[in-house]
């Protein structure tokens, strides 16, 4: 492994306010700590991407014909590793969870809060790294640290990682050489001279072309959405170097430069519209559109023109980034208790708010019949331990993998004759814990002998019941299990019937809520978004993983007792 300079070219070693935290300056001055976090990054970032790498291994001879003998056996070597990696799981107790640390020190891995804390305590190492997103953690500073040095080594494996997966997908095809834009003294002198800050406020409303009311609106929620507008203005994808017609994800970067090029006049979206029209041909003309079915069409298309993988739940383009979950579903044959399990990929989540019994449903009211057991007839499930034979069972979703944004209710009921909207009111909350409804959870409270009841069939085998999801599970049951919590931060309304309605949007910015209106702006009260006329809800993670390569950031939305604690 070749190994980095002790001292970067972006600060002396001396200053120590350039470090990430004042605790990181003896360490980093240690070649070997440098060579161990690198470790950290090459497994973790192995594991994630050995899935572009089977393909080579299973043609190896056809991949590589195009190369020479030792870029060759470079490829192989390198190759097989990565396939080879091991599924990353806790060492004290083979948890597999989506939080496992790295201990940067001695390469430990264990699972987030009790085990991995159990090694700091023991080992005295005050240094890790959470192996999904890559960020480093002080336990001394009891918080996340960004040093110049560990991001420098972070790009040069993410770029290495990039330089194999690039070779592994086409190894005929030439590379450009990466170099970062350093201004020389002469640039810089220019920059001071001629550069000039624009405000970027934006807060601006959009003209209504002829009923797209359901365009502007969900367009808001993606103009305010941190880590979709993160991407685009981080110039990930360059409008003026994209030759693809009818560009999406162009007119998109197209939309940011606007909304935040300081003008606070009302933008008009022609060509945005004018692009959606030609690529989804069911959205075109001056009717009445459901903004559900534009947010999806959207997505779909941004996907496809920013290069998505078919696979939905490999791919790493900014909708699946953001917008990707995964649901689990278990269907249990009550006769043997035969488990089948299967996963979904989504984008959203789409919640029954007719079939409600409470008389003031909430939200979780939603979410928990959404999680619940529901019995299947003996026609609709077929077991294959039982000979192949019809049998009664029971069918339960669970949230696998929560995405970083999530939306979620719809109020449109489709039929073949008529479509029909739910006038039922749901109490939304602007703050979300999802954590009692995620897999993990339902799990470990199926294999809680005492949270569970065990049901005994006439052959004497065992069937344990489907759990009927709490938000308010006992904490010794999620102990261990990472939580969800979310914030609201969009709103889509709709008020009146489909074809005559009219969309707004309600969004959380600058420590107010809005309301957008088409090109009409005004402030707006807590009360009023959480009792709307709710049609699409847009849910962020309370806490953002940061990833300087991804350009996601961290948000922060706190509640009034929060603020408190910290005062």
């Amino acid at each position: 492994m070749s190994a980095l300079p002790v001292a970067s070219v972006f600060r002396n070693l001396s200053d120590e306010s350039s470090n990430g935290c004042k605790h990181l300056v003896p360490p980093i001055k240690d070649l070997t700590f440098i060579r161990s976090y690198q470790t950290c990054l090459r497994l973790a970032l192995s594991y994630k991407n050995k899935h572009n790498f089977v393909k080579l291994s299973k043609n190896e001879e056809f991949a590589v014909e195009y190369l020479d003998e030792k870029k060759k056996k470079i490829l192989l070597k390198e190759s097989n590793v990565i396939v080879n990696v091991p599924t990353l799981m806790c060492s004290t107790c083979g948890n597999c969870c989506d939080r496992l640390l790295a201990c940067i020190q001695c390469v430990f891995i264990g699972c987030h809060g009790k085990h991995f804390t159990e090694h700091q305590f023991k080992s005295g190492h005050l240094f890790s790294v959470e192996l999904n997103y890559l960020n480093v953690f002080c336990f001394k500073c009891k918080d996340y640290i960004y040093d110049l040095d560990l991001e420098r080594a972070l790009d040069m494996e993410n770029l290495r990682m990039d330089s194999l997966i690039s070779f592994a997908k086409d190894p005929s095809c030439k590379r450009v050489k990466y170099n970062k834009w350093h201004p020389s003294s002469q640039e810089m002198e220019m920059i001071r001279k001629k550069g000039k800050a624009l405000p970027c406020s934006g807060l601006r409303g959009l003209r209504n072309l002829g009923s797209t009311c359901f365009m502007n609106s969900v367009l808001q929620t993606l103009i305010h959405n941190q880590p979709f507008r993160s991407h685009f203005l981080s110039d990930r994808h360059n409008r003026n170097l994209c030759s693809l017609k009818h560009c999406m994800a162009c007119e998109t970067d197209k939309l940011f430069s606007m909304i935040y090029d300081g003008s606070k006049t009302p933008y008009s979206p022609t060509t945005f519209l004018h692009s959606i029209w030609c690529s989804q041909s069911h959205l075109a003309g001056y009717s009445e559109k459901d903004a559900h079915e534009f947010f999806i069409s959207l997505l779909n298309e941004v996907h496809n023109n920013c290069g998505g993988l078919h696979n939905s739940s490999e791919c790493q383009c900014i909708v699946h980034q953001v917008f990707g979950g995964l649901l689990q579903s278990e269907v249990t044959c009550n006769n043997c208790g035969n488990v089948s399990t299967a996963f979904d990929p989504i984008l959203d989540i789409s919640l029954d708010v007719k079939a409600l019994g409470a008389k003031n449903p909430t939200l979780y009211d939603c979410f928990q019949k959404f999680t619940s057991p529901e019995k299947l007839g003996v026609n609709d499930y077929i077991c294959t331990p039982c000979g192949k034979s019809n049998q009664e069972a029971s069918k339960q979703l669970s949230i696998k993998n929560l995405p970083s944004v999530l939306i979620s209710i719809q109020r449109f009921e489709h039929s073949t004759a008529q479509t029909t909207k739910i006038e039922i009111p749901i109490v939304v909350p602007l703050e979300l814990d999802l954590t009692p409804f995620t897999s993990q959870s339902i799990y470990s409270a199926k294999t809680d002998s005492k949270k569970i009841k065990i049901k005994f069939n006439k052959n004497g085998s065992k069937v344990s019941s489907p759990l009927r999801v709490n938000k308010f599970l006992p904490s010794e049951i999620l102990d261990g299990i990472p939580s969800f919590k979310y914030v609201l931060f969009g709103v889509v309304n709709h008020t009146g019937k489909m074809d005559t309605g009219h969309y707004t949007s309600n969004i959380y910015t600058r420590d107010e809520w809005f309301l957008f209106d088409d090109h009409n702006i005004s402030v707006t009260t807590e009360k009023e978004v959480s009792n709307g006329n709710h049609y699409l809800l847009f849910y962020i993670k309370k806490t953002l993983e940061y990833s300087p390569t991804t350009a996601v950031e961290n948000t922060i939305v706190p509640t009034q007792s929060e603020s408190e604690t910290e005062d």
